[in-house]
């Protein structure tokens, strides 16, 4: 016999959702095993990349109000200093000047924690990745069953897809720098 090429394994495939509706129920496999295993996996990632942006908006938010504290402690510094030195015949108008920049400088970065609301969509990425993570854990147990001890097949899948597919679309969407990392 002649040399043949080994022949290629077959792929697993992923049903569809119309191949989901017609699986027989208790019908587990290793294609459905390859199917939990992969919603498992994308699950994990969106749980960490969701992770990681909540905590890029809380090192944002931490950054710009740590700095609005400063500088308001030392606005207030300024608007009591310049009172005692005033109150002594001293003019002292740079005093102003500084403690109305400042001020100024406290409104801005304000202004810009409101408009780019670091703390809802800290939360919203907070939120999504505990809903991620939940699912990759239900997705976890399910694997480590034996195929005895699961939920009909039919079922359970349906009801991880439609979950799935309703954590795809409610998710928040993430930052461009952690697409691009």
């Amino acid at each position: 016999m002649a040399n043949l090429p080994p022949r290629p394994q077959p792929q697993k495939v992923i049903p569809s959702a119309k191949e989901i509706l017609h699986i027989e129920t208790r019908d587990w496999n290793s294609n459905k095993d390859f199917l939990i295993e992969t919603w498992k996996e994308r699950s994990e990632e969106f749980a960490e990349n969701h992770r990681r942006a909540a905590a890029l908006y809380k090192t944002r938010q931490s950054f710009l109000e740590t700095n609005v504290i400063i500088l308001m402690g030392f606005a207030t510094l300024g608007n009591y200093s310049a009172e005692t030195l005033t109150q002594k015949n001293v003019s002292f108008k740079w005093i102003n000047l500084v403690i109305g920049f400042l001020n100024t400088t406290c409104v801005i970065l304000e202004g810009i924690i409101n408009y780019n609301q670091y703390a809802s969509k800290r939360e919203l990425h907070r939120k999504a990745y505990m809903n991620w993570s939940s699912f990759a854990t239900k997705l976890e147990v399910t694997e480590a069953l034996l195929y005895d001890e699961r939920e009909d097949s039919k079922l359970f899948l349906i009801d991880c897809r439609t979950q799935y597919n309703e954590l795809m679309t409610t998710s928040p969407p993430l930052p461009f720098q952690m697409i691009n990392d």
